[in-house]
Formats: structure tokens, C-alpha cells, sequence
């Protein structure tokens, strides 16, 4: 590699990494970042992540499983029936917890770690461009990945998407090395990653596995795979790594727990009908403008974008059908985009492929490209001025020692900022607010204090809100943009005589 080729790549890692380190440096973080330090937290206390903190349950999602709890009228969703934390691997606590230890919690310490994986991504941009393409072909993937917008709103968080893009990039790597090489080393390579990547995000890994597994039925001749005793041991590796683990924390109830989403897959699968169909026709009408030559590495990721969008929706519990869903497709897509611009200007140099095929080709790829840019950036993560504005006035005028704070929304920064006795409002029962006979504190943001936001969209009046009776003798005060704390005097415990 000549020495300016060497000298670009690591001036565009740092600048990578250096963005997504800047943007994370001193932004509170929001309410699954601060989830995500709870979690690495409660590693290194008690060497497993669970369902309470600070003596409390947590309450990640909205819950209508009734409690015999004196206080709490709902059941945490999450861990119901269990103690561990079962949505998502551990390996992404594991890992931040390592540098919680060393350098304590911040900012910095919590999304640094995560935005420093950008290097290995990227150079797995570059190495994929080089390798299968060409050397222009990975420093323009590389260059525009480490500026992309969208991956950096996501790299820099203190969450599992930096891991679960990464793992997949290498995923590809080796499950393309494997298929093509039929080597051992590969097929334990790839083995490892899918294992790894089972630990950050098991939705992620189920999709790389589904297109491992469709790569070996479906272009076996393609590639030179002759057997399938290294894919059912890739595939055993898996398991026996999976089993113990989803055992352990009764993954199986993960199922149960969740409202259905069964019309919403069923309309996700007739839109992928009804895309394809249209491709196809399109292609029939205009032959001459959308038939694209690509090689087979371009075949593969195209291969790994279709199965990753058709099948992540299908599989994935409610809660997590959203923009997060399909992070792993930006640098792949970007990837694809530089390979076609690339190839754009050495057709027109030299004459022999007429511009619509490839001009077709980039515009379908830049769409999608900005697509998710656009969605991601409406959808991908918090503002948190108005927690840092609110945490700080709460700092700066102390609420009464011990006194409850009810959240109305992202209560988790609150809780792990303020170290006060934090919870969300909606589980509450009514009974326990309104005879509390302390001060106490209730924290509303912008909308989420109507009964929708509280009753899973069920139609109820403003008065049989849990917190309704209460708020009519609270002093209100707006401490920071849409966001109002009341303060609850304390109320005499009614007599029994």
C-alpha cells in the first residue's frame, strides 16, 4: 500500500472517531443511554445487569401486567417472571463497564468507548472496498461513512449500535470468506461473530444467520461451498453459546409480554410483495436502463440489505420496530454507493457501458441512502437539553430529602443523575399518591402527562388519573423548555377511628 494510501486512511479513522467523540463528549444522555449505564452499573455491583436500581424496579417500557405491590399498581415488563435483564445481550454492558471502572461515570466514559469502535468499522469499510473493488473504492467508502450523518448519530451513543455494526461488518467479511474459500478458519471466524453479536443484539444475529444459512442454499454455486458440516458447527457453536444463556434469564417469556404485531407483519409482507413486483416489472419495461452488472460481492451485500429489511420486521418484538432496527445498512450502503460512483467515471472514461445502467443504479442507492439518513435523523435519538436544564435546576434547588420525584418521561436520566428517589408516573397506583403523607414531586414533559400516554391509549377521563387529585394543591413551576415540576405539600394520613 503506497504511503499516502496508508496516510488518508488513518487521517479519515481519526476524523471518524474524532466527530463521534466530540458529539458525545458533554450532551446528557438520554433515557436508553442511561439505561445502558444502569445496566454496566449493575455489572460491575453485582456481575449480572437486572431489574432494579437503587433498591427499585425498573421500568423500561409501559406495562399493563397488574402488581400486588403496596406502590405499584403494574408489573415491569421486562423482568416479569425473572431477575436479568433478557432483551439484549450483556456484552455491551460487559463492555462498558470495563471503562466505568477505570475512569468512573461521565459523558465521556459512558460514549467514548462506543465511539471509538468507528476505527475497526471503518477500516472493515475500507478493507471490504479494497479487497473486493478497489483501493479508490474504500478510501471514498471510508471517507464518506466517517462524515455520514446518520452514523454518527448512532456511534456516539452509549448503546449497542456501534457494536452491532461493527460485528457485522466483520460478520460479512468472514461469512464471505468462508463461502468463497471453504476454509475451517473462516467458518470459526464467523462462528465467533455470530455468537458475539448474539450478546449485543439478538434481532441482529438472527438476521445474519437467516442470510448465512440463504447464502448456502441459494448461491452455493456461486460460491465454492461443496458441504454443510461447517455451517450445521457453525450453527451448534451458536447454540450450545445461546442456550445456557436464554435458559438462565427465561428468554421464552420474551414472547408473551409484548402486545402482537401480527397486521403489522402481515402489511410489511405485502409491501415487499408489492416492491419486488413493482422491480420486476420496471426491470421488463426498461431493460436497457435497470439492468445492473454486478460482481458477486455486490450481489452478496445487495443480498444481505434485502434480508436484513425483509426479515428484521418480521422477528423483532414491537417495541424495537424503529429506525434503529436497520443501523448496520448505512455503511454498506455507502459502501455500494462509492463502488457505483467509482465505477460511474471509469465506464465514461472509457467508453464501453452506456451512463443510464450505472446512473440508475447510484440514484435507487442514493435514495435509500438519504432515506435513512432523513429517518434516522427525525427518529434516531432523545433531545436531552431540557433533562440537562431540568437536572440542573434540580441541583441547583434541592427537592425535600427522600422525597419521591415522579417522571412523566426518560425517567432513567433523572434517576441516575440525581440520585434521588426517581420513578416513572405512570405505574404509580393512585391510592399511594394520594395518601402519601409526605412532599412530593411530579415532573412533566411537554405532552406526556395525558391519559393516552398513561393507559396505553385507552379513552379515560382526566380524573381518574393517578395523579390528578394530587396535582390540584401542587405549586407549579416551568424549569426548563415544556417541562414543569410540581411541588406537592404534604397531606395528613386520614384517620382509622
Amino acid at each position: 500500500m503506497r504511503h499516502w494510501i496508508l496516510i488518508t486512511v488513518c487521517v479519515l479513522l481519526l476524523v471518524g472517531v474524532g466527530i463521534r467523540m466530540f458529539v458525545g463528549a458533554e450532551r446528557y444522555l438520554w433515557q436508553d443511554e442511561a439505561e445502558t449505564v444502569i445496566n454496566s452499573l449493575q455489572v460491575l455491583e453485582d456481575g449480572y445487569p437486572h431489574g432494579r436500581f437503587e433498591g427499585k424496579p425498573l421500568f423500561e417500557n409501559t406495562s399493563t401486567i397488574p402488581s400486588n405491590d403496596p406502590k405499584y399498581a403494574y408489573e415491569s415488563t421486562n423482568y416479569y417472571g425473572g431477575t436479568f435483564e433478557r432483551n439484549k445481550g450483556w456484552l455491551t454492558y460487559g463492555y462498558q463497564a470495563l471503562f466505568l471502572q477505570h475512569f468512573g461515570f461521565s459523558e465521556k466514559s459512558a460514549r467514548w468507548p462506543f465511539a471509538a469502535l468507528f476505527a475497526f468499522s471503518g477500516l472493515a469499510i475500507f478493507y471490504m472496498g479494497k479487497k473486493f473493488f478497489s483501493i479508490p473504492v474504500g478510501v471514498l467508502a471510508l471517507g464518506v461513512y466517517a462524515v455520514n450523518y446518520g452514523s454518527i448519530l448512532f456511534e456516539h451513543q452509549s448503546r449497542y449500535y456501534a457494536l452491532v455494526i461493527m460485528l457485522t461488518l466483520f460478520g460479512l467479511i468472514t461469512m464471505y470468506r468462508a463461502l468463497t474459500t471453504r476454509s475451517w478458519t473462516w467458518y470459526m471466524l464467523t462462528a465467533l461473530i455470530l455468537i458475539l453479536q448474539f450478546h449485543t443484539s439478538i434481532v441482529a444475529a438472527l438476521a445474519t444467520t437467516f442470510f448465512f444459512i440463504f447464502m448456502h442454499l441459494t448461491y452455493r454455486r456461486s460460491f465454492r461451498s461443496t458441504t454443510y458440516l461447517p455451517l450445521f458447527t457453525v450453527l451448534l457453536l451458536m447454540m450450545l453459546a445461546a442456550l445456557p444463556w436464554m435458559l438462565m434469564v427465561k428468554f421464552g417469556t420474551v414472547f408473551t409480554l409484548y402486545p402482537d404485531a401480527g397486521h403489522f407483519r402481515v402489511l410489511w409482507v405485502v409491501l415487499i410483495m408489492v416492491l419486488t413486483g413493482a422491480v420486476v416489472v420496471v426491470r421488463r419495461l426498461f431493460p436497457k436502463y435497470f439492468f445492473w452488472e454486478l460482481n458477486p460481492f455486490e450481489r452478496y451485500l445487495w443480498t444481505f440489505v434485502a434480508v436484513v429489511i425483509i426479515v428484521k420486521p418480521l422477528i423483532a418484538p414491537t417495541e424495537s420496530i424503529a429506525a434503529r432496527l436497520f443501523i448496520e445498512l448505512t455503511p454498506i450502503v455507502t459502501l455500494l454507493i462509492a463502488r457505483s460512483v467509482y465505477s460511474l467515471f471509469q465506464r465514461a472514461k472509457k467508453q464501453r457501458y452506456h451512463l443510464m445502467h450505472q446512473v440508475s443504479q447510484i440514484a435507487v442507492m442514493v435514495v435509500v441512502f438519504f432515506v435513512l439518513n432523513i429517518y434516522f435523523g427525525n427518529h434516531g435519538v432523545t433531545r436531552t437539553d431540557w433533562i440537562e436544564e431540568s437536572i440542573t435546576y434540580l441541583s441547583e434547588h434541592p427537592i425535600e430529602n427522600g422525597a419521591p420525584l415522579f417522571v412523566s418521561y426518560q425517567y432513567f436520566p433523572f434517576a441516575l443523575y440525581t440520585g434521588y428517589n426517581v420513578d416513572p408516573i405512570w405505574p404509580i397506583r393512585k391510592s399511594y399518591i394520594d395518601t402519601y403523607p409526605g412532599t412530593l414531586y411530579f415532573l412533566f414533559y411537554s405532552n406526556f402527562y395525558t391519559p393516552q400516554d398513561f393507559n396505553q391509549g385507552a379513552t379515560i377521563s382526566v380524573e381518574e388519573l393517578n395523579y390528578y387529585q394530587r396535582l390540584q394543591k401542587c405549586q407549579k413551576k416551568e424549569i426548563a423548555d415544556k417541562t414543569i415540576l410540581y411541588e406537592c405539600p404534604g397531606t395528613p394520613v386520614p384517620s382509622t377511628l
